[in-house]
């Protein structure tokens, strides 16, 4: 029986859920309880906990239950006390340290989880807690001292599915593509109905660009766990890639319905949004993120919508919380240079572009909005260089040729216009061969 439930935001969006070594499964209504919190159906699992309350049953477990309970209903200060309750009543109560290990992981609290969680595999070492703890060393950005201690959690329990999923996670962190899928598969072969181990295989095909493979894993993660919110993010993630709007919509859509309080849900929802021109859905669901969780990104993603809905002002002021909070966003610093641009502000416009473009020198689309904002003021000659530092940074890129060739026209340049077109037609042609 799984005992730890918690979503740790890494790139694959993964659930890790631990299991028990050192203590006995659970029984009775705790087994209950625990049955639906792996399965996700919190509500149902609060509501029992709700009634055990009333009979008086309050010991260690009901709290460690009730704390994970309260967790996975997004509410990680009020369940921090029910953890420290459940400790307090058995000081040995490994469960529910690594609990609230994982609660202080999902709050940032990088250094204080990984005091919890050696102080839990102190008293009593297992491979869950290694796991766990190999969890948060993983959100540290420390991948070998995660696949070390992953390595020592495997070695405990070899067949524990959840174990060789997460270092398949960290494996692919770490680039190494062939170990991950071999972890992933090797979860499948020991347990065909892991929707979490499709999920990340799914994912790892994405990477690879195996759209056909991933599209069955994701498919399988759904079908294994409907109530699973992030198989619908992943798949819809698929749907995105391969052109399918409408279907990632739904997706996203499911999944903030699966986990209201997921701010990766309503962003890749607000998003989606966007796309399909949905402005006002967009901003409600924009406004749901800032509400949840207001920060940097929230406050960039509210900007995009303001910007699509021509709401200017309101776009710049949040792009700017967006940029004091995070001033190395070379990102929120191209949307702000364009909000700048559409209300013909340009020199505010400018100066955001070019320190984009000084954050990361490679992004191309810093470049053409710069460019962009020369040609509108009528200085082909400065915008015609800026497409020349553009090309350097990426000469086989047709476009770039093709737009360089209109300006070279506009400003009179027509042998320099031709060669554009021409070095543009031919590139184009050595990416339809290739494909």
């Amino acid at each position: 029986m799984r005992r730890f439930i918690f979503i740790v935001l890494v790139p694959a969006l993964m659930l890790f859920s631990l299991s028990a070594h050192a203590r006995e499964p659970f029984s009775g209504w705790k087994a209950e309880v625990e049955k639906k919190l792996y399965n996700g159906d919190f509500d149902a699992a609060m509501t029992q906990l709700k009634a055990v309350e009333q009979k008086g049953e309050l010991d260690a477990d009901y709290y460690f239950l009730l704390g994970k309970a309260t967790s996975a209903l997004g509410n990680l200060d009020e369940a921090l006390p029910q953890l420290d309750q459940a400790i307090a009543m058995d000081g040995k109560h490994t469960l529910a340290m690594g609990h609230k290990a994982v609660i202080l992981l999902q709050q940032n609290k990088l250094s204080k989880a990984e005091i919890v969680a050696t102080q839990a595999i102190d008293i009593e070492p297992s491979g869950e807690l290694y796991y766990m703890r190999g969890a948060i060393h993983m959100a540290s950005g420390r991948l070998k001292k995660a696949l070390t201690d992953l390595d020592s959690s495997i070695m405990m329990e070899p067949k524990n599915i959840e174990y060789i999923i997460a270092r398949g996670e960290v494996n692919l962190r770490r680039g190494r593509i062939n170990a991950a899928e071999d972890d992933y598969t090797n979860a499948i072969l020991i347990d065909s109905k892991s929707a979490k181990a499709y999920l990340g295989r799914g994912g790892l095909y994405l990477l690879k660009g195996d759209s056909a493979a991933a599209r069955i894993d994701l498919n399988k993660c759904v079908e294994l766990a409907p109530k699973f919110s992030s198989c619908y993010l992943r798949r819809g993630k698929f749907y995105q890639l391969i052109g399918e709007k409408k279907r990632s919509y739904d997706d996203f859509v499911k999944a903030t319905v699966l986990s209201p309080r997921s701010t990766e849900a309503w962003f890749e929802r607000a998003n989606a949004e966007l796309d399909l021109n949905k402005f006002a859905a967009a901003e409600s669901s924009a406004n749901k993120i800032v509400k949840i969780k207001d920060g940097p990104k929230a406050q960039k993603v509210l900007g995009l919508v303001y910007s699509a809905r021509g709401k200017l002002d309101e776009a710049i002021g949040a792009f700017t919380k967006s940029i004091t909070a995070v001033p190395e966003d070379f990102e929120a610093l191209l949307f702000r240079g364009n909000a700048y641009a559409l209300k013909n502000d340009f020199d505010k416009a400018l100066a955001d572009l070019t320190q984009a473009i000084k954050l990361r020198p490679t992004y191309i689309e810093a470049y053409l909005a710069k460019a962009g904002i020369h040609a509108a003021q009528g200085d082909m000659k400065k915008a015609i260089k800026i497409y020349d530092l553009a090309i350097a940074i990426d000469p086989e890129n047709p476009s770039l040729y093709n737009l360089r060739s209109k300006l070279n026209e506009a400003a009179g340049n027509y042998d320099a216009s031709f060669a554009d077109f021409k070095k543009a037609k031919e590139l184009a042609a050595k990416k339809r061969e290739k494909k």
